[in-house]
C-alpha cells in the first residue's frame, strides 16, 4: 500500500556554499502509519563528509555534521516534532510546544529505521521509516524536510524545502510546505 507520495528538490541556502551535487526528497507511507523517507544526493560528492556506519543509537547534536531532517507540525497547532536522521544510523527526535519552546526529547516516540545506499560514487540514499501511529490525528500535517551537509573544508551547506530568512531555520513554520495527510491508523 503506497500513498501521499511526494517529490522535492531541496534549495542551498543563500549563505551556503556548496559543491556541484543536489539534495532530493521522496516521501510516501509504505503502510498504515510507516511513514519512509527518502534523501538522496546526487553529483559530484567527494567533498561531502558522511559520518561512519555505526549502531542505530539516540544522539543530540546530530546536525554540527551530515544530517537529515523533517519537521512534522499539527495543523492548527504550535506544536511539531523534529527528526534527525544520520548516516551513521544515529538518530534524535524532539518535540516543541511552539517556535522552538520548550524542546523535549520525545522518547516516548518509535525509533526511526535508517538506512543508508551508495548508487555508485556520484548518488547517496538515506532511506528513514517513521512510524506516525502515535501522532495520530484526523487532521492534514504540515511537513518540512531537510538537510545539513558537512563538506570538506569543515564547512556545513544548509538544504530546505523553503528558506523564509536570511538565516538557515529549518523550524520557521514557513518551512513546513509539505501538507502531509493522517496516517491511517488500525
Amino acid at each position: 500500500m503506497s500513498r501521499g507520495l511526494g517529490e522535492n528538490k531541496l534549495h542551498l541556502h543563500e549563505n551556503s556554499v556548496a559543491g556541484d551535487y543536489e539534495v532530493a526528497t521522496k516521501y510516501e507511507y509504505s503502510a498504515q502509519t510507516m511513514l519512509k523517507l527518502t534523501f538522496s544526493l546526487t553529483g559530484n560528492l567527494q567533498s561531502i563528509i558522511l559520518p561512519e556506519q555505526s549502531a542505530q543509537t539516540w544522539q543530540d547534536n546530530l546536525w554540527q555534521h551530515t544530517c537529515f531532517e523533517a519537521f512534522i507540525g499539527l495543523e492548527d497547532s504550535n506544536q511539531y516534532i523534529e527528526y534527525n536522521f544520520s548516516p551513521s544510523g544515529a538518530y534524535a527526535i524532539y518535540s516543541f510546544e511552539s517556535y522552538r519552546f520548550a524542546m523535549q526529547p520525545a522518547l516516548n516516540l518509535v525509533s526511526p529505521d535508517i538506512t543508508t545506499q551508495w548508487h555508485g560514487p556520484n548518488a547517496f540514499q538515506l532511506i528513514a521509516y517513521v512510524d506516525l501511529g502515535q501522532l495520530a490525528h484526523k487532521k492534514p500535517m504540515d511537513m518540512g524536510l531537510s538537510a545539513v551537509i558537512e563538506q570538506e573544508p569543515s564547512t556545513l551547506a544548509y538544504w530546505a524545502l523553503a528558506h523564509p530568512s536570511d538565516k538557515p531555520d529549518f523550524h520557521n513554520r514557513d518551512c513546513f510546505t509539505i501538507q502531509l495527510q493522517p496516517p491511517i491508523c488500525p
